[in-house]
């Protein structure tokens, strides 16, 4: 059975992990992100874990597929464009640097793109043609599956959705805009958020504490979904999906988010739109940025397919 390496670089984390054909994680390690460091250091960082991996695992790889943050050209293998989470990203000739290292093939896409192949071929997207897939991470990516195929836009820059603008003058964004749907809906933006109105300094204690009925916190939880649903909606209108994958760190609280986000969305969608769009939580978990970027290699060597 065939096996490959997967990464998914984050500004925070980097995650690698070896995959089988059937989308079944064999080994897998997660460490935190020099990506302020800039290109070198993260470079470094994933050569090192890829190494790891492929010394503790006693069969054979096929391939390498990475996903990554920022925007990229999967044709060349290139990030073409990058915030400031990883300081000169941007130009990094990224598929060409892990096929020199380990002497494999490679394939590179965005980390939004590559966890929706991978929800497409092994989780919640499985038997859907049309879904929007959002990760809720310390960004918000995204990727939209249309008739089984990624829309990409004429430079690849499609479906950026943590960047839809949903409050005119609104948060800054990393991105260097105001107002997008990444400052309010991010794990980095919620936590920023309840710092700033001393709740407490982590997303999950912010649920948590709303949960048990701390008023603030069931404020900040009730504002993150109404900006959250406003944004699904948007999406809605646009893309007339069968199905809403919401994934990453955020979405791990499940009900007590989608939920209220859901019935926001539905209550501002065209009317012919109301109640025919599921919300779901992504199946693949934690292991979604691994299994996604796996993906890729497995689809580029024609052992697994999309239809």
């Amino acid at each position: 059975m065939a096996a490959v390496l997967g990464f998914d670089i984050g500004g925070t984390k980097i995650a690698g992990g070896i995959v089988d054909q059937t989308g079944a994680v064999l080994l897998q390690r997660t460490i935190p992100s020099r990506g302020r460091e800039g290109r070198h250091a993260l470079l470094e960082q994933l050569f090192s874990l890829g190494d790891q991996l492929l010394q503790g695992y006693t069969g054979s790889v096929d391939a390498i597929g990475v996903g990554t943050a920022g925007e990229v050209d999967p044709a060349l293998g290139i990030v073409t464009s990058a915030t400031d989470a990883i300081p000169q990203w941007a130009g990094t000739a990224l598929r060409d640097a892990v096929q020199h290292r380990w002497s494999l093939p490679g394939f590179v896409d965005n980390d939004g793109n590559a966890a929706a192949i991978g929800e497409m071929l092994f989780g919640a997207g499985r038997h859907c043609q049309h879904f929007v897939y959002l990760c809720l991470g310390t960004g918000v990516g995204g990727a939209v599956v249309e008739s089984g195929r990624l829309l990409r836009g004429k430079t690849n820059y499609a479906a950026a959705i943590g960047h839809m603008i949903i409050e005119i003058k609104g948060r800054h964004c990393s991105c260097g805009s105001r107002g997008c749907l990444e400052a309010y809906a991010s794990g980095t933006a919620i936590t920023q958020r309840a710092e700033e109105e001393a709740i407490c300094r982590d997303s999950r204690e912010l649920f948590r504490l709303a949960d048990a009925g701390h008023a603030q916190a069931s404020l900040l939880v009730a504002e993150t979904a109404y900006y959250l649903g406003i944004g699904l909606a948007n999406l809605v209108n646009l893309f007339d999906p069968q199905k809403i994958l919401v994934g990453g760190g955020v979405a791990e609280v499940g009900p007590q988010l989608l939920n209220p986000t859901t019935q926001i969305m539905n209550r501002n969608v065209l009317p012919g739109l109301k109640n025919t769009v599921e919300v779901v939580q992504a199946q693949l978990g934690s292991e979604g940025g691994v299994i996604g970027a796996a993906a890729l290699a497995l689809l580029g060597l024609g052992i697994v397919t999309t239809s």
